[in-house]
This record gives C-alpha cells, structure tokens and sequence, in this order.
C-alpha cells in the first residue's frame, strides 16, 4: 500500500513540476521555463522520459512547447543510446525552429544533430551540420554562445579522424569562447574536457599545463581533489601511471617548475610518483617527492602538502626507512592541525564578527522599531482619517444611490402604468373595434336580407302587377312606356341584388372566402383588370365571423386600388400557414407614400390595419411612389 502511494506521488509530481513549467512558459519571454522543462524530461531514466514527453505533449500541444520538448526527450533518447530515435526528435525539433525563424535553437539543433551523427560514427553528416551551425553562430552576435560547444564537437569529429592537430586547434578555440562565461558547470566542463586531452594526448605539454592549471585554479576555493559538481581533478592522472610516461612526466615537472605553474607541478610529481612506486623505484620517487615539498611549501598549499607527505610516508615505509615515515608523518599531522587551527580561528573570528554584527543589527532593529512605531501610529491615525472621509464618502455615495434608485423605480412605475394604461385602452378600443365590426356585420346581413326579401320581393311584386295591367291596357303599350318602366324595375331589381350580394356574398355564405374571392376576382376580370389568384392549403375549418372578416379584409384593400392605384394587373395570394392564414396583394398601379398617407389619416389604411389588428395579425406596406404596392398580411391563428 505504501509502495502504491509513493509511485503515485512520484507520477503526480513529475505532472505537477510540469503544468508548473508549461504555465510559467506562457509569461517568460527569455524561455528560461522552456529550458528547464527540456532539462526535466532529458534528466529522467527512460520509462519516466517516455511518461513526461507523453504528459508534457498532452498538456500543451504548441509548437513551440513542442520544439523543447524534442530538445528535451532528444537528448533522454542519446542518453540511453537510442540515436536513431534521438535523431528523429532532433530533426523534427529543426523543423519547428525553422518554422517559427527562432535562431539560437536553429544553431542547437544543428549541433546536437552533428553529435549524434559523430555518435555513430557518421563523420561526414557531422561535419555537415557543424558547417552550418558554425556559420550561423560566426555572423550572429545572439547566437554566439554556441561556439564553445560547436568547437567541442569539432574536436571529437577531428579526434575521431585521428587529425590531434585539428583537434587541439577547436579545443583551444573552444576555451577562448568559453572562458568568460558566468556559468561555472559550463566553465569546469570545458576546462576537464581540454585538460583530459592535452593530458591523454601527450603531445603538447605546454598546454596540459595551462589547462591543468587552469582547471585546479577553478577550484581552488573547494577541495582541489574532489570540485563541488564536477569530477576529481585527480583523476586527469589515474590512466596516467605507466612506466613509459616517466619520461614524458619528468619533461612535465620541468616545465611546470620553469613556468612556476604549481598545480601542474604537484599533479606531475604525484604522477610520477606512483610510477615510480608501481616500479619499485621507491628512492627515485622519494627525491621527486621531497623537491615538491620544498617548493610547494613556500606557496601555502597545504592540501598539496598533505598529498606529498602521505606519499612520502608510504615511500618511506615501503623502503623500511620508518624514521623518515615517521618524520613526514608528524609533518602530515602539524600541516592538518593547523589547517583545523586555521579553520578554528576563522570560525572564531567569524562568529565574533557575526556576534558583532547580529548586536548592530539588533540596536538598528530596534531603531527601526521606533521609527516603526511612531511611523505606525502616525499612519493608524492618518488611517483612521482617512476612513473616516472614505466611510463619509461611501454613505454620501450610498445616499446618492439610493436616491437616484429610488427616482428610477418611481419613473420606472410611473411608464409601466402608463404603458398598462396604453394597453387597457387599446384593449377597450379593439373591444370597441370589434363590437363596430360585428355589428356592422350584423347590420349589412339584416339590410341584405330586408332588401332581399322585402324591397326585392315588393319590386317583384309591383313587376307581376304591372305586367298584368299591361295586358289589360294596350293603349300603354302604343304610348311605348311599359318598356321604359319594366327596364327600370328589371334595374332595381338588379342593383337590390348586387348590393344584397356585396353586403353578404352568396358564395361566403356557400364555400367561404376562397369562393367569395373568386367571385370578387371575376367582378375586377369583367371591369378591365389583369387579375392572377392563387389559394393553397386554405384552413377548412375558420369560424364565420372571421371568414367574413377576413373576406371584408381582402374587399376593403381591392377598394382601395380601384379607388387609388389607377392599377392594371393584381395579384392575390391566400396560403395557410400552420393554424393560420398568409396574404399577399400585390398591384402595378402608382403607389403612394405610406408615412405621408397615414399623417393625412387616409381612412382606408387605417381600416385596413384596424381589421388585420383585430384578427391579431401583422400588416407589412411596400410601396412607394411609382413602383406599385405589395401588401404582405399573416395572421397567425384563424
């Protein structure tokens, strides 16, 4: 259960460094995130390289999270020794700073490419791409800080090559490039790497010199065996103790010694030393031995004494000469003694100082406090001043606020009411409306009726009467006033009949207003107009009330082009539209202006949209003057 729990937050804390690193990328402009987060998934073993770079490319998918994430898992892949991988990551990683025009890792990428190639011995292809990197890099001043690591790998390309020239050529350009850097890992590693060589090598003393001392001054404020984060510079030396690099060893102490290079002279003799010892050649190291402890003694190294006398102890020891073992052994124990009194002393002096220094900071702390103090109080009260005015402030505001809402909810109370009072009488006036309109049609079905079976049915009779007397009086006919009084009775007959039918048309009464409509149309075809009329999927079932209003509708807009329009062709459209009823009249006549007509209260439009309002309808007028008139009419519910 445990176990389960630590590799739970192990994966969860990977995931959270992460987001961490993804979202501090989004706000930093340097790209250091960016390098930290290449750095955290090359850093890892190969399973947890594969999780990160899975999470990381979940995370944020962009291409330029994504080009360090190559970099990173890259580099993860060359650790392990899958180069083919690492080179595919590499080239896709080349692609994307070449998209996005990012310089510096252009110059990275082909780098780290020709590393991999010299990897696996493709020298050709590595010094193509350090062709292109160097060039880049040479001409940009941005982009200079690769150098050092271009020259790097040209001297392992030419190392490779077997060319110790050409190799010792870039890592001396490779210290040049490198030696001002701010970076002390970056400093030590290329300080190692030229010192290794020049130490392997052989070949060139006077510069295994330089770098050896150059590399123990690196660290000469640590422990010149052992440097903080980086590898021992002892072990520069370690391949170094064979018998056939005697030679080679006593020409390096000489050097150092007539340069005055002493770190490279201690290393030396030490070398030398131990060949001497793995040669049972005791003596001649002892003399070696004994010149470095001169000289080193006067230049206050003590670690490099204690180095040359535990040598010479166990010179002495393996030559049974234990009076000299014990000499240097006592020599050994006062140069680390006073090294510890040395230390001792400086610890002392440091915690006096430190003593000192804590009792000043605690009388200017307490000093400060003071000021601190007073400063508080003064503040407090200019504070509670301030306040103060802010809470007079805030309730002066909140007053205001209150005041002006409390104006909004009265103005606001007052237009409701108007607009319910607006409503109520236009809900009285459509009442109003439409008791006028039903009682009109009550009246027009009461005055067809009186006129049809009343006055109609006397004019027959009078027709019937006069028709006899006619036979009975022929001295009439001679006078030719019966055919004078038969065509005005015929007349009103007629005119009873057609004022009859347009009050209460028959054929409303008999197939409703699609009949009514057509017999309308016929009536507009015989008086001279072009009249095209389309109904489709007519409501069956309308009430009689509102089929007669909407045929009054149709008849009262047909009026008005009659009376105004001077028209030749109309166009009548009736349609259903789900529970409702679509109408469109559309005609060539002259048109009018509609806002011009209303403002001189036309009495026909505001019929008009007086009836389509009360069937709950909308009304859309299209016209202007000149170019005719479209009247678009839905009423949503018959």
């Amino acid at each position: 259960m445990l176990l389960s729990v630590m590799v739970t937050y192990g994966q969860e804390r990977y995931k959270i460094q992460i987001d961490s690193l993804i979202q501090a990328a989004k706000n930093d402009t340097v790209f250091n995130a960016y390098d930290d987060l290449s750095d955290l998934i090359s850093s890892a073993s190969k399973e947890e390289g594969e999780k990160m770079y899975a999470y990381a490319i979940s995370r944020d998918n962009t291409e330029l999270t994504r080009m360090y994430i190559y970099q990173g898992y890259g580099r993860n892949l060359g650790k392990i020794g899958q180069m083919d991988a690492a080179l595919d990551y590499r080239h896709k990683g080349l692609k994307l700073a070449k998209k996005n025009d990012l310089e510096g890792q252009i110059v990275y990428y082909h780098n780290s490419i020709a590393g991999a190639h010299h990897f696996k011995g493709q020298l050709d292809s590595a010094t193509y791409y350090l062709n292109i990197a160097e060039a880049i890099a040479e001409n940009s001043q941005k982009s200079r800080g690769w150098l050092w690591n271009i020259y790097y790998n040209r001297a392992l390309v030419q190392g490779s090559l077997g060319n110790l020239d050409a190799a010792a050529y870039y890592y001396r350009l490779m210290w040049e490039n490198i030696k001002n850097t701010s970076n002390p890992i970056q400093r030590g590693f290329a300080l190692y790497t030229i010192a290794y060589f020049f130490t392997e090598v052989g070949k060139y003393p006077e510069d295994q010199i330089k770098f050896v001392e150059l590399l123990s001054a690196h660290y000469d404020h640590k422990d010149p065996d052992v440097p903080s984060g980086h590898i021992s510079v002892k072990s520069l030396f370690k391949d170094e103790i064979k018998k056939e690099n005697i030679v080679k060893y006593k020409n390096l102490i000489h050097l150092s010694d007539s340069l005055d290079q002493i770190n490279s002279f201690y290393h030396s003799t030490e070398t030398l030393a131990k060949i001497y010892v793995e040669e049972n050649r005791h003596r001649e190291g002892i003399q070696y031995l004994k010149n470095a402890a001169y000289k080193i003694e006067q230049v206050q190294k003590p670690h490099y004494l204690i180095g040359i006398y535990q040598l010479l102890v166990k010179n002495h020891i393996d030559v049974k000469d234990y009076e000299g073992a014990f000499y240097y052994k006592n020599k050994e124990v006062q140069i680390r003694d006073s090294i510890l009194s040395e230390k001792m002393r400086k610890n002392v002096v440091n915690l006096e100082v430190k003593f000192e220094a804590e009792k000043k900071d605690r009388q200017i702390a307490q000093q400060a406090l003071d000021i601190e103090k007073r400063k508080s109080q003064k503040i407090q009260l200019i504070g509670g001043l301030v306040g103060l005015g802010i809470l007079l402030l805030v309730t002066s505001i909140f007053f205001k606020k209150r005041l002006r809402y409390q104006k909004t909810m009265t103005f606001q109370k007052e237009a409701i009411h108007k607009q319910k009072v607006t409503e109520l009488q236009q809900e009285n006036k459509l009442l109003a409306l439409n008791g006028m309109i039903e009682g009109q049609e009550t009246e027009r079905i009461r005055i067809a009726k009186d006129l049809h079976d009343s006055l109609g049915g006397l004019l027959s009779t009078v027709k019937a009467h006069f028709n006899a007397v006619q036979n009975e009086v022929k001295m009439i006919e001679e006078l030719n006033i019966t055919q004078k009084t038969n065509e005005l009775i015929d007349e009103a007959c007629t005119e009873v009949r057609r004022i009859s039918h347009n009050m209460i048309p028959h054929a409303l009464t008999i197939s409703g207003v699609p009949g009514a409509v057509e017999d309308l149309v016929e009536t507009l075809q015989i008086e001279g107009y072009e009249v095209d009329l389309e109904i489709k999927q007519f409501p069956e079932e309308i009430a009689k009330a509102k089929q007669s209003m909407l045929y009054r509708l149709i008849q009262e807009i047909i009026s008005n082009i009659r009376k105004h329009a001077h028209a030749k062709s109309i166009l009548i459209q009736i349609f259903g539209i789900d529970e409702g009823v679509g109408l469109i009249i559309e005609d060539d006549g002259h048109g009018f202006n509609y806002e011009d007509a209303i403002a001189k209260d036309g009495v026909g439009l505001k019929s008009i949209n007086s009836r389509v309002k009360f069937l709950d309808g909308t009304i859309d007028w299209d016209t202007s003057i000149g170019k005719g008139t479209t009247i678009t009419i839905n009423i949503p519910k018959v």
